[in-house]
């Protein structure tokens, strides 16, 4: 495997523990604050990043698993209003990322170069490869958590 799949899986890997340091210890007021208006909180974010995850996970899975899958898109908008992001405990889905990042690691762990460019059809997007996929779950991830600790910067949250 190139040494910079190796590097990317580490980041896919590494980023539970990082969203976990994040908002340990943060309170209902803290998990409430937004770097700006009309940005998602803080606990927006957190149930945003691991309902994504489920759905960039099956992606992954499928384009593993099955020849050219179609792959659907979410509408991230409706799932943060209709699942109530806005009032929810975020303890259970850092876990539920967790665990689905637990989960998907050793699989991709496991694959050949080639693996990589295994291709699913996107709904919306067109054709694209677990590789993309890949990176852009890892992106995503990290610019949330970006967003998150610019919110605690902008409010001095420990």
């Amino acid at each position: 495997m190139s040494s910079k799949t190796i590097a990317l899986i580490r980041r896919y890997e590494d980023g539970p523990g990082d969203l976990i340091a994040s908002v340990d210890g943060l309170s209902d007021r803290d998990l409430d604050r937004r770097s700006a208006p009309k940005k998602w909180t803080i606990r927006q974010q957190v149930h945003h990043l691991a309902d994504a995850e489920l759905n960039l996970v099956c992606r992954m899975k499928k384009i593993i698993a099955e020849d050219n899958p179609l792959l659907i898109a979410f509408d991230q908008t409706k799932w943060a209003d209709s699942l109530i992001y806005s009032v929810t405990d975020v303890e259970n889905s850092v876990a539920l990322l967790y665990t689905l990042r637990a989960s998907m690691t050793p699989i991709l762990k496991n694959l050949k170069d080639r693996d990589f460019s295994r291709t699913g059809i996107h709904n919306e997007n067109g054709k694209v490869t677990l590789m993309g996929i890949l990176e852009h779950t890892v992106e995503h991830f990290e610019h949330h958590l970006s967003e998150i600790e610019k919110t605690k910067r902008r409010y001095k949250i420990k």
